[in-house]
């Protein structure tokens, strides 16, 4: 008996996929990626960006925020295990270059595109660097609506429609 050949055509394969999954196709393989310990927590870097550098200083905001993240809110770490450093800059959602779109959430971390790389830039809230800041900002995206006032007091967090001029 000959073996029977599994075909499948590309009607029985749905297509759809989201739009953060087709930016990592369309970008192709990382140019680096490396597993680092900061504070007692794993975490995993990716980097995208030939532009991007890991300086001390953002193990630094890294330190700093994971330690305020366990004070505040520590099954936040349970999800935050990865860093996408993104080689692109999305314009911004409220149409002002004033504040350009700095990251998204990931299921496991968080995506920073160029401007949310940046630690020579501090961040809207005028409490850190632009990095830590968008760090801060989605992780928050991660929280539970109870630590809602705790993460406003501790990084400035506000909604963008909050801030003057937008």
């Amino acid at each position: 008996m000959a073996e029977e050949i599994l075909t499948i055509t590309s009607s029985d394969v749905s297509t759809h996929e989201d739009p953060l999954t087709l930016h990592f196709k369309e970008i192709g393989a990382p140019l680096w990626q490396k597993l680092v310990n900061i504070g007692g927590h794993e975490l995993s870097l990716v980097n995208y960006n030939p532009d991007f550098e890991f300086t001390d200083g953002h193990e630094q905001d890294l330190l700093e925020y994971i330690s305020r993240v366990r004070e505040i809110s520590p099954q936040i770490l349970e999800r935050f295990r990865r860093i996408v450093f993104d080689k692109s800059q999305p314009g911004s959602r409220y149409s002002s270059d004033e504040h350009p779109f700095n990251g998204t959430l990931l299921p496991d971390g968080v995506l920073l595109y160029k401007n949310g790389q940046r630690r020579d830039v501090i961040h809207r809230t005028g409490k850190a660097t632009n990095f830590q800041g968008t760090v801060a900002h989605e992780g928050f995206h991660m929280r539970n609506e109870e630590y809602k006032n705790a993460w406003r007091e501790a990084f400035g967090w506000h909604q963008c429609y909050e801030y003057p001029g937008l």
